[in-house]
């Protein structure tokens, strides 16, 4: 038989699945497909050269049928519309989130403003964080400077008194002049450090390192005051201690020095009864209080620059521990802001993804719905109706294998034409995951 002869066929198309529909006397029984897949075979020869055709017309029927079916299109349709209700519900949930990111980023972003506009009148004004007028950085350079000075006499001074003490021994020439020439020759020597490299390189390290001992005692001084872990009393008891140990210092050179100059004038003396220098005599001599104040009143006056040095640079830790709080509070706000960006891109994604899809169920409302199963299912009966005429007839495997082959390439031929039945079931799916 011909191809054509598959469309002329008398045979009824069946009208139910798998399952026969009883006939009354004046009304001819329709077929199963499985059964019109056997008529069919033997109609056509049942070769599987023949069979594409058939499977066609198979697939034409269906798809009539399934329209033809108001209740199965309103059931599907029924379901369509309760999954684009639920995907419309979805989009409204979503922008509400979104509007709630929005304003959440309205709100860091304020708050990256003000801190910006903090650092920048902190800076400007560092009262703000220090409670009082005026500039801790130009105090500070100013104390720096005049520490510098201070340090570079007390080195000076000291130095030279330690060598006039310890070193020096002292001739006739010192003793030349008025008071204040001896004093002056005594203590502040100029070739102190020279001739202490002449006497050897020990002297030498003990006069430049000896300076260091009453800046150390300074340095002590600035640090038992600003201990907080130590008590009022504490504290006024041990800077009363380093306070009397340097006086007792600086008295020890004064009088050793003022001693040797004393000593000089005796034995230089015509009269021979100049007494010997005692501490009693120190005390009221001009020239031992001279010495004491030259070094002590100006140790005093550096230790309390340096703790004004030292409270200024506390006021610019201040300032810029402020800053960096700020910079870091700044970090993180900025760090929120693009985290709260890619909620949003990602809300606006999920909007965007579901708007489509509700547009897509839209447009499937206004179609016949047919499902890939309807259609793969009758047909599969159709096939094993076929096939069950070649096992009749002895055809051989190798062409039932090629009924079987031609039968999956037609569906797969005919996927595309589902496209949205596989997304409504996609989306069903999708819903189900998030539930």
């Amino acid at each position: 038989m011909s191809l054509k002869d598959l469309f002329k066929t008398k045979s009824i198309l069946p009208e139910n699945d798998g399952e026969e529909i009883s006939s009354s006397a004046s009304q001819q029984s329709p077929l199963t497909y499985q059964e019109f897949g056997q008529q069919q075979a033997e109609l056509l020869g049942g070769t599987p050269e023949v069979i594409h055709p058939a499977l066609h017309s198979v697939y034409l029927s269906v798809k009539q049928k399934i329209a033809k079916d108001d209740i199965t299109q309103k059931q599907r349709k029924a379901e369509i519309q309760s999954k684009i209700d639920v995907l419309e519900g979805e989009v409204q949930i979503l922008k509400s989130k979104r509007e709630k990111k929005i304003e959440e980023l309205k709100f860091e972003e304020h708050k990256i403003e003000e801190a910006n506009n903090k650092i920048a009148a902190i800076r400007q004004n560092p009262s703000q964080v220090l409670g009082e007028n005026g500039s801790p950085k130009v105090s500070f350079t100013i104390g720096i400077i005049i520490i510098a000075f201070l340090t570079l006499y007390l080195f000076v001074f000291y130095s030279s008194a330690g060598y006039s003490a310890f070193f020096k021994q002292f001739m006739p020439s010192d003793i030349a002049g008025t008071d204040f020439d001896k004093i002056a020759k005594a203590v502040f020597d100029a070739q102190a450090l020279s001739k202490a490299l002449n006497d050897g390189f020990t002297e030498l390290i003990f006069i430049i390192t000896l300076p260091a001992v009453f800046l150390g005692l300074g340095y002590l001084i600035h640090k038992f005051s600003t201990d907080k872990k130590t008590g009022k009393l504490s504290k006024i008891v041990r800077i009363g201690a380093l306070v009397s140990v340097t006086f007792i210092f600086d008295a020890i050179l004064a009088y050793v020095i003022d001693s040797n100059i004393y000593e000089v004038i005796r034995l230089n003396d015509i009269s021979d009864n100049m007494p010997n220098y005692t501490l009693s005599m120190a005390l009221t001599d001009f020239k031992f209080w001279m010495i004491i104040f030259s070094g002590f009143v100006v140790y005093i006056i550096w230790g309390f620059v340096f703790n004004f040095v030292m409270s200024e640079y506390y006021n610019l830790d201040k300032v810029r521990v402020a800053i960096e709080e700020l910079e870091k509070k700044l970090h993180e706000y900025k760090t929120t802001c693009k985290n709260i960006k890619k909620e949003i891109e990602s809300l606006d994604q999920d909007i965007t993804k579901n708007e489509a899809l509700v547009k897509t169920h839209t447009n499937d409302m206004l179609t016949t719905i047919v499902y890939k199963s309807d259609v793969q299912l009758e047909i599969n009966n159709f096939v094993n109706g076929w096939l069950a005429y070649m096992s009749y007839k002895n055809f051989t495997d190798e062409e039932k294998s090629r009924v079987v082959i031609i039968k999956d390439a037609f569906l797969n031929s005919i996927t595309n034409q589902f496209d949205t039945v596989k997304s409504i079931q996609i989306n069903s799916n999708t819903n189900n995951n998030e539930n």
